[in-house]
């Protein structure tokens, strides 16, 4: 799939240019967290927007903002700093780590449907997780992680937080792998939605995993324009690289 050829050719050149400075890589977390963390609320309906879903992370209240909706924020940032954790770790994705996930998302906020199933067979969940042990080496893995998502919203094992819950495993696998973090833009919900469900209900992931592909482009042209301005900014920020 040439989407897939055009991330391995970016992800060599970004290879390339490592190990880089502790100040940009720390900015560009910043930014694609605070990204993510915006846009994956949003399509959920989250309320708040960019700049107030900022100013919750920097602790201050929203006037007029539900508290749930504060929690929802909240909760997505330590749920995203643990899969940071998990992949500096170099843990292999499992149940514990699903359900742990979920706990943190429903924190404070739901409590009564944290880390619980909702009526599936626990076959369904093992039958996962044997898919993707089995498969997170076969495929690239942003496909792999396309396919991920697939496969488990196939079965929505939670009552709630589901659709989050997806888009944290698929970048568990992408950050694992050295990809930068994939944002889904809540103004292409209903492009994303639709491709999501025709992937699901036809087996053929294809556009999903193009469309992820493309999300991924996006994270490394927003990472290679941040070197390229510090490079503007300080002639001799490549003196700034470390070990």
């Amino acid at each position: 799939m040439e989407i897939l050829d055009k991330l391995s050719k970016k992800k060599h050149e970004l290879d390339a240019l490592k190990p880089l400075s502790n100040e940009v890589i720390h900015e560009f977390a910043d930014d694609l967290k605070l990204l993510f963390i915006y846009n994956s609320n949003a399509l959920e309906g989250n309320s708040l927007t960019f700049t107030e879903t900022k100013s919750v992370l920097e602790g201050y209240t929203i006037e007029g903002k539900s508290l749930n909706e504060h929690l929802d924020v909240m909760n997505h940032e330590e749920a995203f700093n643990y899969i940071l954790k998990l992949t500096h770790e170099d843990v292999d994705f499992d149940e514990i780590c699903m359900k742990k996930i979920h706990e943190i998302l429903s924190n404070k906020n739901n409590l009564e449907n944290s880390g619980k199933y909702r009526n599936i067979t626990f076959n369904e969940i093992n039958n996962f997780f044997t898919w993707y042990n089995i498969n997170k080496n076969h495929y690239h893995p942003v496909e792999f992680s396309a396919r991920a998502c697939c496969e488990f919203l196939k079965i929505h094992p939670f009552i709630n937080n589901n659709g989050k819950l997806s888009r944290l495993i698929m970048n568990f696998e992408i950050i694992k792998n050295g990809y930068p973090l994939t944002i889904i833009d809540v103004e292409n919900k209903e492009f994303y939605q639709n491709n999501l469900t025709n992937a699901i209900n036809s087996n053929d992931y294809s556009d999903f995993i193009n469309l992820i592909g493309k999300y991924v482009l996006s994270s490394f042209d927003k990472y290679f324009n941040l070197i390229a301005s510090r490079k503007f900014i300080d002639k001799n920020y490549e003196h700034e690289f470390v070990l």
